[in-house]
């Protein structure tokens, strides 16, 4: 069997880079999951979940309100989008933060 190449050393900005990435993907990942969890779905709130109990004490959900865009969000699968920005920029804002005080 060929014996792999060895693998170059990254730079520190190609680290930082790999790391927004990763921090992206695990938030594309955890906030569809959390969101799912709760009680939001592609179809709607699930009935008898923590969502519903919410809606049910809420009444007539207000257009452009928290709860309606969690609902947009989820049934447009755009919380995956959101989840992924939300976890890149956590994750250069960790980097950022640490460049500063090192």
């Amino acid at each position: 069997m060929p014996k792999m190449p060895e693998m170059p050393e990254l730079s520190e900005g190609q680290w930082t880079g790999v790391k927004i990435v990763g921090g992206a993907a695990a938030g594309a990942i955890a906030v569809p999951a959390i969101c799912a969890a709760v009680g939001f779905a592609s179809t709607g709130v699930v009935a008898g979940s923590i969502a519903a109990g919410v809606q049910a004490s809420i009444g007539n959900v207000a257009a452009g309100s928290a709860f309606a865009a969690m609902q947009s969000a989820t049934a447009t699968s755009a919380v995956t989008l959101v989840g992924a920005g939300f976890g890149g920029a956590t994750a250069g804002l960790h980097e950022t933060i640490k460049l500063k005080f090192q």
